[in-house]
């Protein structure tokens, strides 16, 4: 099927709500609910995260993550329609394609993967025989994150019920997390429905005393985040660019640091559990990395915690000798085996790898669970509305 030339670009505004969430696990209808006679037989539209880079150990347990939701099927006798989008790309780029998927996909399930070079074919044009097929890059068509409803129909053809198992991209209003809905019976995948069992678990159901630990740079992206856990949370550990932020609105000289220019900064000061660090590693004139003392400091804090989250690295993680807060905050996490802790982000699970084996420390940590969203799961922690799950409300 041919796609409809590009329309010029035009500025979409959309409100998001940011009143607290009120997802019930009772209101979504969950894979794991359902009278397996209902779909037995059928044609699943799978939307699916792969928006991964296959070289990288941490970006790889996020495709594992959805294998069991396609494995459930798989025993139902379902064909499975896997779907998903990579990148930002501007029309077709080869670079992008999910071709190379086809063949992990197999691997890991142990079947045959058809691989459909469109994303919105006719079905009659889908004639693999094998039980699972993926399709093209969603975002080769411009439609995909227009949320376009005649796309999302498109889409629905592809499939008799849709399951959104894409947890990574339910804040983002597209065609086929959002619109696609209006056309086929809906349900939630097994590992959307962990996702969101582990993040209320964080916001609502957490036992005292609560540690956020933030770093990366911009503050834009943490700072509902942290008003949100403003009064929650016994601490804030602060690290990372954002810490030079709040350093340089507290009178600190943090010479050629990256900073982020917020209006309100100064308000953020005022909050009585926020922690910043004490002593800084330079280089360069540029704040790299937090000290030893605060490194001692946060491995005290979340030693004595119940209830861990973390999203950003603390330091440049890349630079060798520049590692030890990310790692200090890491080693601190799995020694404390009582707390339940919550990370998520790539850069996050990506600096994980770089201080530690990443794999091993998964399947060890019970009480830990990574989140496979990195924006979708801040969102959500900062109380906000997530389109694609909102979608799958009954």
């Amino acid at each position: 099927m041919r796609i409809p030339p590009k329309p010029p670009p035009t500025i979409r505004i959309v409100f998001v709500d940011i009143k607290k969430t009120g997802y019930n696990k009772k209101m979504i209808n969950y894979l794991s609910a359902i009278n397996p006679e209902n779909i037995a037989g059928k044609t699943c539209l799978l939307r699916v995260d792969l928006n991964i880079n296959t070289k990288t150990k941490e970006e790889m347990y996020r495709l594992d993550s959805t294998i069991p939701t396609i494995r459930f099927l798989q025993k139902l006798g379902c064909r499975i329609h896997i779907i998903s989008h990579r990148g930002r790309p501007e029309g077709k780029d080869k670079k992008l394609s999910l071709r190379p998927f086809a063949k992990l996909l197999a691997k890991k399930v142990g079947s045959k993967v058809g691989f459909f070079p469109y994303c919105n074919p006719e079905r009659r044009e889908v004639q693999t025989k094998t039980q699972i097929v993926l399709f093209e890059n969603l975002r080769f068509d411009f439609r995909e994150e227009a949320n376009d409803i005649n796309f999302a129909k498109e889409l629905a053809g592809l499939g008799d019920i849709y399951i959104n198992d894409a947890f990574a991209v339910s804040h983002r209003e597209n065609a086929s997390v959002c619109a696609i809905t209006k056309f086929l019976p809906f349900y939630g995948g097994l590992l959307l429905e962990k996702e969101i069992e582990h993040l209320e678990r964080a916001v609502k159901t957490y036992e005292p005393p609560l540690t956020l630990i933030l770093g990366g740079i911009k503050i834009k992206d943490k700072g509902d985040i942290i008003k949100y856990f403003k009064e929650k949370a016994n601490t804030i550990l602060i690290g990372g660019g954002l810490a030079n932020t709040f350093l340089k609105a507290r009178g600190e000289d943090v010479k050629n640091s990256i900073v982020d220019e917020v209006k309100d900064i100064k308000d953020y000061l005022l909050y009585n559990n926020i922690l910043l660090p004490e002593d800084i590693k330079f280089h360069d004139n540029k704040i790299l990395d937090i000290g030893p003392k605060t490194i001692q400091k946060f491995a005290n804090i979340i030693s004595e915690s119940k209830t861990i989250i973390w999203s950003g690295p603390i330091g440049m993680f890349e630079k060798h000798g520049y590692e030890k807060g990310t790692k200090g905050v890491w080693q601190a996490i799995i020694k404390n085996k009582t707390a339940f802790s919550l990370v998520g982000g790539g850069e996050t699970t990506a600096s994980i790898k770089l201080v530690s084996d990443f794999g091993f420390r998964i399947s060890d940590l019970r009480n830990l669970y990574i989140s496979t969203g990195g924006g979708a799961m801040l969102d959500y922690l900062s109380g906000k509305t997530l389109p694609g799950i909102t979608a799958l409300n009954k």
